[in-house]
């Protein structure tokens, strides 16, 4: 029923757009929509999606190595401090390797939208070539 009430309800926002009720408004939408139509390209999407998945990654990986509590003693800490300064070296080598597998990643992306884009001059100057031929 929520659901029906929120469609409705926006549907009704939609309406009063296109029938100016409130001025400011409608200019403001206006204005929002043709913003957004002169400057939308299809590389924005992929570069949206790329931002998700670069984000959930950092979340996943690179933050997950601090999830215990402080007030938890590991038996790490009560054995020796030279252990926790070989732990240091291992997490630095860690986080070394994690900066390394994301270069990595960032580079493959990049060597991919490479190809993806050098696709899309040959579209062009095919279809340029096609075109002339006409």
């Amino acid at each position: 029923m929520s659901l029906v009430r929120t469609v409705s309800a926006f549907v009704e926002f939609i309406n009063s757009l296109f029938l100016w009720k409130h001025k400011l408004q409608t200019s403001s939408a206006f204005l929002i929509f043709v913003a957004v139509v002169l400057t939308f390209d299809l590389w924005v999407v992929f570069a949206f999606l790329l931002s998700v998945f670069m984000v959930q990654y950092f979340r996943n990986n690179v933050g997950a190595t601090n999830q215990t509590s402080p007030y938890q003693v590991s038996s790490e800490d009560a054995v020796s401090s030279d252990d926790d300064e070989d732990h240091v070296i291992q997490d630095k080598k860690g986080l070394r390797q994690r900066l390394q597998d994301l270069y990595n990643i960032c580079l493959t992306v990049q060597n991919n939208l490479d190809m993806v884009a050098g696709l899309g001059e040959r579209v062009k100057k095919w279809s340029d070539l096609l075109s002339q031929l006409r």
